[in-house]
């Protein structure tokens, strides 16, 4: 195992970094993208089913469990992403994931759905564009 840069790890040294990545997820912290935290995977793992197991306001769930195959939710999603006019790109699925807010006091956490190069990308730009065009109607708004 090596570093780009032609650093070389002996065998004390990846021995170490598989323990860390056995116990502990590296994590950017919020948005600020050069800082990273190490947080215990059990911790990690319980908070994000604890906000999985959310209900919305009509006591429905907010997250469903899917257990289609891949191809099968790519053949329900295609023709409804086409009907936005967007290029339907590879089979690729976004994923969930809990960025700590470290920096904050009190502590804070945001749970975040990355879509970036996946297939809802295409008609997630144009519902933004859709929303972006709406703020100045709502600015202010409680």
């Amino acid at each position: 195992m090596g570093d780009p840069a032609g650093i070389r790890l002996d065998a004390a040294d990846n021995a170490a970094l598989a323990d860390l990545q056995q116990r502990y997820i590296c994590t950017t912290v919020d948005k600020l993208s050069k800082n990273y935290a190490f947080i215990c995977k059990p911790l990690a793992a319980r908070l994000l089913l604890q906000d999985i197991d959310q209900q919305d306001a009509q006591q429905r769930p907010v997250f469903v469990a899917v257990t289609e195959p891949a191809q099968q939710l790519w053949d329900q999603l295609k023709p409804q992403i086409q009907q936005f006019q967007c290029s339907v790109g590879a089979l690729r699925f976004p994923f969930y994931g809990w960025i700590p807010k470290l920096h904050k006091d009190p502590y804070q956490e945001r749970f975040i759905s990355y879509a970036a190069g996946t297939v809802i990308e295409p008609p997630a730009k144009v519902l933004a564009w859709g929303l972006r065009a709406l703020m100045p109607e709502v600015k202010g708004i409680p």
